[in-house]
């Protein structure tokens, strides 16, 4: 067993349903996911290496064969057609020396296509390493392609600043948010997370569950299912383990809603993932993120970190020493499958 798969199957203690996380973790140690890392992690985890082959030919993201040390991923979009797509992909080939779906005869630049990566308000762009580089034309991409040549790499390309990773303003420097008028989510007087979350967990579940049926709070997928509801069903569904699962994949093209609700007000996403969590009776929370938004990972982590340290996740959450709850983020790989009962 190699030690790079030695050290990620202890880092996720074995568990197979965190197979997609060990995946993505030897995929960008290595490039892509080799034949002795599929036959090491089947044994790992006492599964058939075609259960680990059936997962990686799945998902866009991951390869089973070598797909350059730079993976460059331009996208295709109707807006990006509109906006000079063509062009852009014409100066990518030319400056690479490679055609689409192929690897650089060094082995340095795989080139390939990609569905909308929730960036059609700053189209045309591209993922290289997961670093966005957004707004491009042909001049930009020869840019930023001679640069890479020349060893810098994407994130100090797209961050030449050096902001620090962990701060909203590391997002903003790869990506522009666009909200341009105020409303009721972003430009409103803050509420205090801290004390919402202490408030809640005084009442009873079942009271902050008729709270939301009041509330006619409702859910963001096109049934506009009521939250009160669906926090029903779960609490009062069989069994004693229950998790929240919050679905940021949006893969439809053209949207990118959950980017910009991340970027501004994750406090306010994972504040009610600890409320719905409270309700139900869960001690686990689990944020899917799409693949293209990774680079939201350290911010997302780090805002994690920081409501740990005040009290509002982990043990005696707000002060109630009955409910324990944590929140992790599980990465995506390029596919549309999560966030229903059914999936």
């Amino acid at each position: 067993m190699s030690n790079n798969v030695e050290t990620i199957l202890s880092r996720y203690l074995h568990r197979r349903e965190r197979l997609l996380d060990m995946l993505i973790a030897l995929q960008e140690l290595d490039g892509y996911i080799s034949s002795s890392s599929v036959s090491a992690l089947a044994a790992g985890l006492n599964i058939s290496p075609l259960d680990v082959r059936e997962t990686i030919s799945f998902y866009h993201f991951l390869h089973d064969a070598p797909a350059g040390r730079h993976q460059i991923y331009l996208a295709d979009t109707v807006i990006a057609r509109m906006k000079g797509y063509e062009w852009v992909k014409e100066a990518l080939t030319e400056a690479l020396g490679c055609a689409f779906g192929e690897v650089t005869d060094d082995g340095e630049f795989g080139l390939f296509d990609t569905q909308c990566i929730g960036l059609s308000d700053q189209e045309p762009t591209m993922l290289v390493d997961g670093i966005p580089f957004t707004d491009l034309t042909p001049d930009k991409v020869k840019t930023v392609v001679a640069a890479l040549k020349a060893g810098v790499s994407p994130e100090v390309l797209a961050n030449p600043d050096n902001v620090d990773g962990k701060t909203k303003s590391y997002v903003h420097s790869l990506v522009d948010s666009n909200i341009c008028q105020s409303g009721p989510i972003f430009f409103r007087e803050r509420v205090d997370i801290d004390n919402v979350i202490q408030d809640v967990v005084t009442y009873l579940p079942a009271e902050v569950i008729e709270a939301t049926s009041t509330s006619k709070l409702r859910g963001r997928g096109g049934a506009g299912f009521s939250g009160g509801l669906k926090w029903r069903l779960c609490h009062d569904a069989p069994g004693d383990t229950k998790y929240v699962i919050c679905n940021a994949d949006e893969g439809e093209p053209g949207t990118f809603k959950d980017r910009v609700i991340l970027t501004e007000s994750p406090e306010q996403v994972f504040a009610g993932m600890i409320i719905a969590g409270y309700a139900v009776g869960a001690r686990e929370g689990i944020l899917y993120l799409r693949y293209e938004y990774r680079y939201l990972v350290r911010y997302l982590e780090h805002t994690l970190s920081d409501m740990r340290q005040r009290g509002l996740l982990g043990t005696s959450v707000g002060g109630n020493a009955c409910f324990s709850f944590d929140i992790r983020i599980q990465l995506g790989a390029g596919a549309y499958i999560c966030g229903d009962e059914s999936a």
